[in-house]
């Protein structure tokens, strides 16, 4: 009998596995189950794969792509023509929200299933399954640009949504594809970027809804609605995540994305005390080299340490990432996130407390890491961009003009609007350090004004790893006397990054030196209510608590 003879009897047994919160073990594990959601996915493999394939689309959905491609390969070695789990497996290594894919171990994972795309969608047990291995295949294909891979993927998934309307894998892949083709290429025009971004959140909301615990939908929603302007329509699914799949350490971390677009750092610092120490603990996630580890979020942790005015558990963050580091395994620092982590903690550290300008050093990138990735490409690009601020930060602007002429060689080189703008915003800010380091007010204020421009036309992701610029330049007019133009500056700060510290604590200021005293008044008092577990013997933290009350404000 034909493989494709039997599909709904095998998707009875799909049900069978998915109707309780996913729960099944590895074929390794004999102890605690695992929550990772609800999935259901009807499909032509043999009773035997039926565990691990689901298991791997669970975590696929999580962003667990090494569990998810191990999951996987249970999954083929269960049922060797079991076409699905392959197409599965090759997905596990694109991660288009990451900057991160590796096109050549996709293909080789298909390679074991048939040498040719053509005899691959053969072995497809279901024209719906044909399909998935149509959008994939696209989404893989070798000498392809990566923003024409993702678009296909993209289109291909949306038509399969729409032909299998029931499918919620399907409407969740097609509003991850939307979402990673406006990731990649947003439109020029405003408006069609809201009605891309409608688009996919249409399509993740309605998975939500309709299966509350199902991991894509609740995940994608947190992803398309990570921007200032839509994060409030995130919160909801923010708040449920964790609880649908505790057992992913990148559900865990995720929901702090939505929680820092909105200051609301209590949640965003729990969102990652959690994920932080699960992603080395986990028993999924230990390799051969001993504990893995998240260092995205030690790096969002850090940053919310510093919003809530825990310097010191911020500062030691650091240590904690050194400590590691030091008895890591040296393949270890092939890793870009591994390679880079030091250098950011320590700016982020020094960018917010204007403290330890002096430890940030240059990164020197080992051989072999992972950096001619475009996430490793970025790194490196970060970290030569530290090492230029703490250099003019530290008194030496000896190549910070050569610096400025690289970098907008590369912006004038590059075929990204994104990475124009980016690369436009950092030339304009170091311009602006290096006129105020000579004096120059006046060159200072038109090159921030030049890098406000830029940053507007970047939305706000996460913690910045640029200085912030409209706080930067709402300092400087501070110091100028011009207390007006501050409070415009730290106002427009506030709304593109809700409640930071540094911009409370700016606009406070400027309020007050521009005779706001009742502004100043509340301003003081929401600082100081963010900072009511602030370090002991902070200044800031005092001037917020003496300056909050009326008596305070009006000294």
């Amino acid at each position: 009998m034909p493989r494709h003879a039997s599909p709904v009897r095998r998707f009875a047994l799909v049900v069978l596995f998915a109707v309780t919160p996913f729960a099944l073990t590895a074929q390794h594990s004999s102890s605690a189950q695992q929550q990772l959601g609800i999935v259901s996915f009807a499909n032509s493999g043999s009773r035997a794969a039926q565990p691990d394939f689901l298991r791997g689309l669970a975590l696929l959905h999580s962003f667990m792509y090494g569990p998810a491609a191990d999951a996987f390969r249970r999954a083929q070695r269960a049922d060797s023509t079991f076409a699905m789990a392959y197409w599965g497996e090759a997905l596990t290594y694109i991660h288009t929200a990451w900057r991160q894919e590796d096109v050549g171990a996709a293909n080789e994972a298909l390679d074991r299933l048939a040498p040719t795309r053509d005899a691959r969608l053969a072995k497809a047990g279901t024209p719906r399954e044909r399909m998935y291995g149509a959008a994939i295949e696209a989404l893989v294909a070798k000498d392809v640009p990566e923003v024409r891979r993702t678009r296909a993927f993209s289109d291909t998934m949306f038509a399969l949504a729409r032909a299998y309307p029931r499918d919620l894998d399907a409407r969740s892949f097609a509003a991850l594809g939307a979402m990673n083709v406006n990731y990649l290429w947003p439109a020029a025009d405003s408006a069609q970027r809201a009605r891309d971004h409608d688009v996919a959140e249409a399509l993740a909301v309605g998975v939500f809804k309709e299966s509350p615990r199902h991991p894509g939908g609740v995940h994608y929603v947190i992803h398309i609605n990570d921007d200032p302007v839509y994060a409030s329509r995130g919160l909801v699914a923010a708040r449920a995540y964790a609880k649908v799949a505790s057992d992913a350490d990148h559900a865990l971390h995720m929901p702090s994305h939505i929680f820092v677009q909105l200051g609301l750092w209590d949640e965003a610092t729990r969102s990652n005390e959690r994920a932080w120490p699960a992603s080395r603990t986990m028993p999924m996630l230990q390799g051969d080299d001993g504990p893995s580890a998240s260092w995205h979020s030690l790096q969002w942790l850090q940053y919310t340490y510093l919003q809530q005015g825990r310097w010191r558990a911020a500062r030691a963050l650091i240590d904690t990432a050194r400590a590691i580091l030091k008895d890591a395994p040296s393949d270890y620092w092939g890793d870009a996130d591994a390679r880079f982590v030091l250098s950011d903690l320590i700016f982020r550290y020094a960018s917010e407390t204007g403290e330890g300008w002096a430890d940030v050093r240059p990164v020197v990138v080992a051989e072999g890491s992972d950096v001619r990735t475009p996430r490793g490409a970025n790194f490196t690009a970060n970290a030569a961009y530290h090492a230029m601020v703490a250099s003019v930060m530290t008194g030496d602007t000896s190549v910070g003009r050569a610096y400025v002429q690289f970098v907008r060689a590369r912006a004038d080189s590059t075929t990204s609007p994104l990475r124009r703008a980016r690369d436009e915003l950092i030339a304009a800010q170091i311009e602006a350090l290096l006129a105020t380091s000579r004096g120059d007010t006046s060159a200072a204020l038109a090159a921030w004004e030049r890098a406000i421009a830029a940053d507007e036309a970047i939305s706000p992701l996460g913690p910045p790893s640029l200085i912030p610029t409209h706080e930067w330049l709402g300092g400087l007019h501070l110091r100028r006397g011009n207390a007006v133009a501050a409070v415009a500056a730290y106002s427009r700060a506030l709304e593109r990054r809700p409640n930071r510290a540094a911009a409370l604590l700016g606009l406070a200021r400027s309020q007050r030196a521009a005779g706001d005293r009742a502004g100043a008044e509340r301003t003081y008092r929401k600082l100081a209510q963010q900072w009511r577990s602030a370090d002991k013997g902070l200044q800031i933290a005092s001037e917020a608590r003496r300056a909050g009350t009326a008596g305070g404000a009006r000294n």
